[in-house]
């Protein structure tokens, strides 16, 4: 589940 999350971040952080 983490691991999904900071996927989500890593993506979504550069992304903005």
């Amino acid at each position: 589940v983490m691991t999904a999350l900071s996927v989500l971040v890593g993506w979504a952080v550069p992304n903005l």
